[in-house]
């Protein structure tokens, strides 16, 4: 568990952008990340989502990383939803 305060949600995303392509990416497909949309060998197979009502995200088409926010015990938090 790392603390909320100390990520931002640019750096969160980033974080899970990072240990997809570690875990289970080919070097030209981490190129392709990078690469201009549209363009020969662009895929976005490292696309951070935003799921649900309070700040969970995951990356990818099949999600093996996520980050979202849980109390000292480690248990989820979940948000309700806004009038």
């Amino acid at each position: 568990m790392v603390p909320i305060s100390s990520l931002t949600v640019r750096q969160i995303r980033a974080l899970l952008q990072c240990l997809a392509a570690k875990e289970g990416l080919e070097y030209d497909e981490i190129v392709g990340v990078y690469q201009r949309r549209g363009s020969k060998g662009a895929h976005e197979s490292l696309g951070v989502c935003k799921d649900g009502a309070g700040p969970n995200y995951f990356c990818g088409n099949a999600p093996v990383f996520s980050a979202y926010v849980v109390d000292e015990k480690g248990k989820r938090i979940v948000y309700p939803p806004l009038p």
